[in-house]
């Protein structure tokens, strides 16, 4: 009766038979062959855009078209410019009824020279008092608190220089041959030029040179146009100017047109002519540092800021600290070699900014500052794309300044700088693991592979913690899927899911680390070297473990989720594989419940009537295909017709038994 029976179930549709075949009939073949497809399909992740922060770079008064005007650099000392300008009106009037009285004395000259002294010191005044107005309100302008764009009118002031003019021109017919004749053709020219009047200006001056070369308003003479010059950028007149003003190193003006003079040399490319004018002016300040006045001590300040700008270009790199020392102390010496350091950076000459970096370092390893200087140091090379020595930089940032360094130690009370730096330090190092991923993605070759391997085992190494700590994980992860190390991999993904429960990735990276574990599954092949022609349940390897327990895991927290099916059935799948039937068939018969319309149920039907084939249980196959058949999805589709047929030869074998 056996004999008829299993003649009878060899010429069903799936032909199944009574012993555990390897290489089932076709229909069955097929389906196994399949299952290598039925897993979830893995997304394609997206990395990161890297997004290096800026560097901000320390503002420092170094300008390259040209130094701070004259009116800034001799100001007013007072501090109190309107009560002066009360006491001049006081004065102008008082002496202005003193000229109308004496307005035919012989003495009137002396009065209209006064008298105009005083209008060009009012004008003065008021020019100063509306440029300092101007500036104030042009910089609200630049910044978005003014909407319209302000304009200087000095015409208050030139009210003034009009009043002066016509006292000089009328000194000048009447009192020609004066020994003050000198300082009226001065004063015209210094007032025309405070008109804009430029031609007439230079007229007067040029009669004062040509007639008195002598007066010591000649000096005067000389400055002024050489202010006119160098604002107008002719270099080569004003140097010429103000080099006649420096032969007089009596002169009151000396200093600043010293001062001016190496801006004019520098300005036609004599660089090294220039830093030594500077150096002048700095060395005679200092000497004269106890008597003078608070415009000089400026003017020695900028002098020495300049030296750094004029050094740069005149002088190597490398003996800035010895050079620089000669005119400042210690405290003042590292401050300039940092602001030199700035300025080469500012010019992409990263070698000599390094150079100087690097010896700030050297100074004082430990200092708060020694971080900046050294992250200054790797944006500088990350921004031209240096890898060799951005790499190398890096290291060196992270061995020497990283949470485990003894700077850390050093600092560790300045709990502000030591979180603002590892926050630096944490983006600069993540942006580069992502470059170095992002490289890998692109072109798939090993050696790029193992270079963001190695980056990404830095950034592990240097921070156990981070907010970013989640994400960098589950990309590791995605490398390591990448480069088939699926083991390792998986380990990645569960540690998002398990440390970061709350993480935007941890959902994805429960299914990835499925994913990845299921690549470690055992081919039929090897499972067949394992299970033979056995029928009993065959212990799991541990790659098998791992998968079934992280899909547990995943059942239990998304049983609802589209790929929770394929999950299941895959579960199934492998206890069918290792003779754990009643497992199989439980996962079985719940796939066809739950989506019974999707290839899975298909599947599922067909190795679950096989489970029974395998056992020989034919009244538990009848069963089985009444259940199956009693889902109208299936009972409807292909399948159901074939199973139909399976169920009624089946009947036919149980009763003719």
């Amino acid at each position: 009766m056996k004999k008829v029976l299993f003649t009878i179930l060899f010429l069903f549709t799936f032909s199944f038979s009574g012993e555990r075949s390897w290489s089932r009939s076709k229909t069955i073949g097929e389906i196994l062959k399949k299952i290598e497809k039925t897993s979830v399909k893995k997304q394609k992740s997206v990395l990161p855009k890297v997004k290096y922060q800026r560097v901000k770079q320390k503002k420092i008064n170094l300008k390259a078209i040209k130094p701070p005007s004259t009116r800034k650099l001799y100001g007013e000392e007072s501090g109190d410019e309107a009560e002066l300008e009360k006491t001049l009106d006081m004065e102008i009037r008082q002496l202005y009824k003193l000229v109308k009285r004496y307005k035919r004395s012989r003495k009137r000259g002396e009065l209209w020279l006064r008298l105009a002294e005083l209008y060009v010191e009012r004008a003065r005044l008021i020019e100063f008092r509306l440029q300092n107005e101007y500036d104030k309100k042009l910089a609200l302008y630049h910044v978005g608190k003014l909407k319209r764009k302000p304009r200087l009118n000095l015409k208050p002031a030139q009210e003034f220089n009009l009043k002066a003019i016509s006292l000089y021109e009328s000194y000048l017919k009447i009192f020609s041959k004066s020994k003050k004749i000198d300082q009226a053709l001065f004063f015209l020219g210094y007032n025309y030029f405070q008109m804009n009047q430029v031609k007439k200006g230079e007229r007067y001056y040029q009669q004062l040179i040509e007639k008195f070369p002598k007066s010591p308003y000649v000096t005067e003479a000389h400055f002024a146009l050489g202010e006119f010059y160098f604002e107008n950028e002719k270099w080569n007149l004003a140097k010429n100017n103000y080099k006649k003003v420096i032969l007089n190193r009596k002169s009151r003006l000396y200093p600043l047109a010293l001062y001016k003079y190496a801006w004019c040399q520098y300005k036609v490319g004599n660089t090294s002519e220039a830093l030594k004018s500077l150096e002048r002016v700095v060395v005679e300040g200092q000497k004269s540092k106890g008597s003078s006045s608070r415009q000089n001590i400026h003017l020695v300040s900028e002098a020495i800021n300049d030296l750094i700008m004029f050094y740069a270009d005149a002088r190597s790199y490398k003996s800035a600290r010895s050079y620089f020392k000669r005119f400042m102390n210690a405290r003042q010496l590292n401050k300039t070699i940092e602001k030199l350091a700035y300025l080469y950076m500012s010019r992409d000459d990263r070698e000599a900014a390094r150079y100087l970096f690097k010896d700030l370092i050297s100074q004082d390893p430990t200092s708060e500052k020694a971080f900046d200087y050294q992250y200054q140091i790797v944006n500088m090379y990350v921004s031209v794309g240096d890898s060799k020595e951005f790499k190398r930089e890096l290291l060196y940032w992270i061995d020497r300044f990283s949470p485990d360094s003894i700077w850390s130690k050093v600092n560790r009370k300045n709990k502000d700088l030591l979180k603002k730096s590892y926050k630096i330090m944490e983006l600069t190092l993540r942006n580069y693991v992502l470059q170095k991923h992002q490289t890998a993605q692109n072109s798939r070759a090993p050696h790029a592979q193992k270079l963001a391997q190695a980056a990404y085992e830095l950034y592990f190494n240097t921070f156990t913690q981070s907010p970013k700590i989640d994400e960098m994980h589950f990309f590791y992860a995605e490398l390591l899927f990448d480069m088939k190390k699926y083991r390792k991999a998986a380990y990645h993904y569960l540690w998002v899911n398990k440390k970061t429960p709350q993480s935007s990735y941890a959902k994805q990276a429960l299914i990835n680390a499925l994913l990845a574990l299921e690549k470690e599954l055992p081919s039929p092949y090897e499972i067949k070297k394992v299970v033979g022609n056995s029928k009993e349940p065959i212990e799991f390897d541990r790659s098998v473990l791992d998968f079934l327990k992280v899909a547990k895991e995943y059942l239990k927290k998304f049983p609802k989720e589209k790929n929770s099916i394929a999950v299941q059935y895959k579960v199934a799948v492998m206890n069918y594989y290792y003779n754990h039937f009643d497992e199989a068939l439980k996962g079985f018969e719940s796939v066809i419940k739950k989506a019974p319309k999707s290839k899975y149920a298909s599947y599922s039907a067909n190795l679950m009537l096989d489970v029974y084939n395998i056992r020989k249980d034919f009244v538990g196959l009848e069963k089985a295909a009444k259940m199956i058949l009693s889902i109208p999805a299936i009972a409807s589709s292909s399948v159901g017709m074939q199973i139909q047929s399976i169920q009624q030869k089946t009947a036919f074998a149980i009763a003719h038994q």
